[in-house]
């Protein structure tokens, strides 16, 4: 049994402590505080460390590594105020698994989206895809106008999309990323739902 100086049990060293310091050591090197034949040396010890005791004296006269930054508090959006059929892009995040964020889509966004006049095009376990057609405002304005042969802009139709892609995210949640063009209600819709 190993002993510490203390008259403890040393603890041993498990494999991510080992990369832990190894890696600490090419840092160094890549700043110029070991050589090359140092880091070499340093890094077989460290593969064949058995406590953490061994570990520690490998990094001794080392700067200990900065610590990671923390990452910031995502910084609230506005919803959108501009009105109109304009483009956009949202991303969300859910807690739950793509199957149950899949029928939570299904619950939520589909019925919206029909009262909205969008018909269901497509519909997979990874894809919501939105359509509809309408007659822009300025085509009944040329009608008018220009009387009786200005009726023929009242052909001129839009498609307009809204795509709705459910991807697996990290810890085994989901992402959920809708674009396309839409009106502001829709938008401000789509920037409301939350995790």
């Amino acid at each position: 049994m190993l002993w510490a100086v203390s008259g403890r049990p040393a603890l041993r060293a498990s494999d991510d402590d080992r990369e832990v310091v190894a890696a600490l050591l090419r840092r160094s090197h890549l700043e110029g505080r070991l050589s090359v034949e140092e880091l070499e040396e340093r890094l077989e010890r460290a593969h064949r460390a058995v406590t953490l005791a061994d570990l520690a004296a490998l990094r001794a006269d080392l700067p200990a590594p900065a610590p990671a930054a923390r990452p910031r508090a995502p910084r609230a959006r506005k919803p959108p105020r501009m009105p109109g059929r304009l483009t956009f892009v949202e991303r969300t995040s859910f807690d739950v698994p793509p199957a149950r964020a899949h029928e939570r889509a299904m619950d939520l966004v589909v019925p919206a989206m029909l009262r909205y006049g969008y018909t269901l095009d497509e519909r997979s376990a990874d894809r919501l895809v939105f359509s509809i057609r309408r007659r822009p405002g300025w085509t009944i304005a040329v009608a008018v106008v220009g009387f009786p042969v200005g009726l023929i802009a009242l052909a001129h139709t839009v498609d307009e999309r809204v795509v709705v892609d459910l991807e697996p995210g990290r810890d085994g949640g989901t992402t959920l990323t809708a674009y396309g063009t839409a009106p502001l209600a829709v938008r401000r819709a789509f920037a409301a739902l939350d995790g």
